[in-house]
């Protein structure tokens, strides 16, 4: 496997979707390599979950690589000149990295076009079978246009992560689409929402009221995750005094979102936890009353390919208010699961809030439907299992 963005370390949230599905893999008996990026606190090679990770360098010292993580890579090279001329680096080191990991595979699967290019590429020259995963930010903003269509021309099969964005994919690109392509979602590993005797009490660490009704958001704090509509939604929702916000992530949105916060008057009734590691996040996924994930089209055209964070919080038996866009309608079920309420619409958002709040009864019936489509339709282990079916149709078809 070839990705822009993987977990750094044990526990970490970054691309650990993609770790679940390696994982997986490796459980199945599946050999998997993984190359990833280099950043400051990781290591060059290690195992994880039984999944070797070798990570490539691309500039000294570790903590000027930045470029695949914090807001991710569109951000980064748009906000930051060091990422424009560590970019160059950046490739070449991905590339030379991937040759002995492609020489080594039976199937290359690449993860968004950066590594897609590289990875088909080396594929094509290695006589390998490839498989590209779209997530919908290559499509819906128009960026590496191009390179795009290289790799969906290339790749011997395509998975799209949701409904949207297969359909925007062949809106944009059309014939270009590999022949064999297929939509198959990111799971949830629900093992790891099991409750834990010793985990965090999110009230206690963060001083909320016990009889406070909470409501959760996770993501990082960027554009298209939509947190500013959350924080203008709670500030209609404060006056009712029994409602507390908190919203875990980082990003370069954070300064300008506290300071939101503050001009709204609504500092005591929203916390900003910050990063939490993926061992403590269950129990905030537990120990909160409703999940909010208000995410919208961000400046460039982009918009939330998924949503693991709701899988997530479903697995948890907790309902869900969230934007009506992108591959969120694929996980949502209107007035079933949750509710949709249109991207950017903070009124909308505190009336879909304010009645899950009104009513624990519908909280519970639409958390325990939600617990249900996670299950049903969103195991990591049993889609993984369809990608397995994908590498193995390849490679029975160079066999015959």
């Amino acid at each position: 496997m070839l990705t822009t963005v993987y977990p750094r370390w044990a526990d970490d949230f970054f691309g650990n979707y993609i770790h679940h599905h390696a994982e997986a893999h490796t459980a199945n008996g599946a050999e998997v390599r993984v190359v990833a990026p280099h950043t400051a606190g990781a290591l060059l090679r290690e195992e994880l979950g039984g999944v070797r990770v070798d990570r490539f360098r691309y500039g000294l010292p570790a903590s000027i690589q930045t470029i695949a993580y914090g807001g991710g890579v569109l951000t980064q090279l748009d906000s930051r000149l060091l990422a424009k001329l560590l970019l160059p680096i950046f490739v070449l080191s991905f590339f030379v990295r991937s040759i002995g990991a492609v020489r080594w595979a039976q199937i290359v699967h690449v993860h968004w076009t950066l590594a897609g290019l590289i990875g088909i590429s080396l594929a094509r020259l290695l006589r390998r079978r490839s498989v590209l995963t779209v997530y919908g930010i290559e499509v819906f903003t128009g960026r590496f246009r191009f390179f795009t269509r290289l790799c969906l021309r290339w790749a011997d099969h395509v998975i799209c992560i949701s409904t949207a964005t297969e359909g925007k994919l062949r809106q944009e690109f059309g014939s270009e689409v590999a022949k064999a392509s297929s939509v198959i979602p990111f799971g949830v590993k629900e093992a790891l929402l099991a409750q834990d005797e010793h985990e965090i009490v999110m009230r206690e660490q963060h001083g909320i009221a016990p009889d406070s009704l909470i409501v959760l958001a996770v993501g990082r704090l960027i554009e298209r995750k939509g947190t500013e509509y959350l924080v203008r939604a709670a500030s209609s929702l404060a006056s009712r005094g029994d409602v507390h916000f908190v919203i875990v992530g980082e990003g370069p949105e954070r300064a300008r979102l506290e300071r939101l916060t503050a001009g709204l008057g609504v500092r005591d009734h929203v916390t900003f936890a910050g990063a939490v590691p993926n061992a403590q996040l269950a129990a905030y996924y537990r120990q909160c009353d409703i999940f909010a994930h208000p995410v919208v089209t961000d400046a460039t055209g982009d918009v939330e390919g998924l949503g693991i964070v709701i899988l997530e919080a479903m697995a948890c038996s907790k309902p869900t208010v969230a934007s009506g866009i992108g591959g969120i309608t694929d996980v949502v079920v209107d007035n079933e699961t949750g509710f949709l309420v249109p991207e950017k619409d903070p009124d909308a958002l505190a009336a879909r809030l304010s009645t899950l709040l009104d009513s624990r009864e519908l909280r519970e019936r639409m958390g325990l439907a939600g617990k249900r489509r996670a299950h049903e339709h969103f195991s990591a282990s049993d889609r993984a299992g369809e990608v397995m079916q994908v590498y193995e149709r390849l490679l029975a078809q160079r066999a015959s």
